[in-house]
């Protein structure tokens, strides 16, 4: 215990930045461990905690660390306002410092300021912290977490798994850490060893909702999306604030055309964007109202004019509704700001690609076979029955369907219908060459059916709730 302890230690290994005061010292191991709930009160009071820290010590640089962090966690798990987070978190994080420039937490902190609100892939910044942290305390596993999170965001996965998974020799019961050590898995293909992190994570942590949340996500990957309703309205229940479990409910609802449902989830739009307009968007395309979808998508342009993710998803819709024309503007301006011309495809990007493409084939864009060949690279001597995650299974089918040989897409879609899929892909630009044939309108039955059973699962869940879960709305 006493080993397990000092490797879990808040404390740098140094001496620089202690405070002399117990009482001080006390208090902001108190607010460690509020602030490591990721919950919303417990964050309140952890913002106050490392408050009460500071006016016993002003010169206690790991207080203004954990201040910051406690109002970065509120902004993603507590609803906060971003930019009164960013300037608050902002101005702890210098403060700590200038008090001590060699603080592992300080700069753990700056990492994590780095990560959340540079909406560039670089993450060099974030790296360069993260290092000098782990330099400065070699036994701090969030430095160590949060040098895994930079190197996810560049898609540098294997090196990001190997970070996370030093974190969690560090800290084996974190709820964020498995977490993350999850995804990871399942962003390079391993869902098995995704899987039963996830498990453990709900079993460890079952007050928190990282684990049932990991789980909720691998099982809607999967095409198992009853499963991953149920799952996601555990995950509400245990933090109403954090936006995941309502972004996993909305799109479910969504694939299954219960669009009055998906409209009534409120989705945290400062973490997830445009979504609950995509989700009305969605249902005004289904309902032929093309006009007042066009104007919902350009709000999300207008809205987020900055943002990538929230121009994909305007990129994606301006095609479904076969404005071509706006869609390439979009598609064209993302390819160029994240710099996919001079990358591979991955398990990431690889349904924007197969979109962008297609988009680019119809418009006869001059890059079109520069991104088609990204693509043929990634699928190359694999089967869809290599594939379980729907994004791909979705983006080979999209890639096929847009090819010289649209029919090499039947079996990409049979394997989606195989696996439970239901959704609106076959409505897409990408398939508009197979459209009207019996072979099609036979998947397009299939992916209905799907649909109707999904449909029923979720209506029986929302008939019979757990005791534990929130009320509908």
């Amino acid at each position: 215990v006493k080993e397990l302890k000092g490797r879990l230690s808040f404390q740098p290994a140094g001496t620089e930045g202690r405070t002399v005061s117990l009482e001080a010292y006390e208090l902001y191991l108190k607010g460690r461990e509020n602030a490591n709930k990721r919950l919303p009160e417990p964050l309140n009071q952890a913002i106050q905690d490392f408050k009460n820290v500071i006016a016993l010590d002003p010169n206690f640089p790991q207080a203004y660390s954990g201040l910051a962090d406690s109002y970065m966690f509120s902004y993603i798990y507590g609803g906060q306002d971003r930019d009164t987070v960013m300037r608050e978190a902002r101005q702890d994080i210098d403060r700590a410092l200038s008090l001590s420039p060699n603080s592992a937490e300080a700069l753990t902190s700056a990492a994590m300021y780095e990560l959340m609100f540079d909406d560039s892939v670089d993450a060099s910044k974030a790296i360069n912290f993260a290092s000098r942290a782990i330099e400065a305390n070699p036994n701090y596993s969030v430095a160590y977490h949060r040098l895994g999170q930079a190197y996810a965001k560049q898609s540098n996965y294997k090196a990001g798994l190997e970070a996370f998974e030093k974190a969690r020799e560090l800290d084996p019961l974190s709820a964020s850490i498995l977490n993350n050590v999850a995804r990871l898995h399942r962003l390079l293909g391993d869902w098995k060893s995704a899987k039963a992190t996830s498990l453990d994570n709900m079993r460890w942590n079952p007050n928190q909702p990282a684990g049932y949340i990991a789980v909720a996500v691998i099982d809607f990957d999967q095409g198992n999306f009853a499963s991953s309703h149920s799952l996601a309205k555990d995950a509400q229940a245990l933090n109403p604030e954090d936006p995941t479990p309502n972004l996993l409910l909305q799109e479910s609802y969504l694939k299954a055309k219960m669009f009055a449902e998906a409209q009534a989830v409120n989705v945290n739009e400062a973490v997830y964007g445009g979504s609950n307009i995509n989700a009305k968007t969605v249902s005004h395309i289904e309902a032929g109202d093309i006009q007042k979808a066009r104007e919902l998508i350009a709000q999300i342009e207008d809205d987020n004019v900055e943002n990538t993710d929230d121009s994909q998803r305007a990129a994606y819709l301006y095609m479904m509704i076969r404005d071509l024309e706006k869609a390439l503007e979009l598609y064209d301006r993302i390819l160029d700001i994240r710099d996919y011309e001079s990358k591979d495809a991955d398990i990431d990007n690889i349904l924007l690609l197969a979109h962008a493409s297609a988009t680019l084939k119809r418009m006869n864009h001059p890059k079109t076979e520069v991104y088609r060949q990204k693509l043929k690279d990634y699928f190359e001597g694999q089967s869809p029955q290599d594939f379980e995650r729907q994004n791909e299974l979705w983006a080979g089918a999209s890639f096929m369907a847009s090819g010289d040989t649209p029919e090499e897409a039947y079996p990409w879609i049979d394997r989606m219908l195989d696996l439970g899929q239901a959704d609106v892909l076959l409505s897409e630009i990408a398939f508009d060459n197979l459209r009207g044939s019996e072979a099609f309108k036979l998947r397009e039955n299939r992916m209905n059916e799907n649909r109707d059973r999904l449909r029923k699962d979720l209506e029986t869940q929302r008939a019979n709730p757990k005791k534990t879960w929130l009320p509908f709305n």
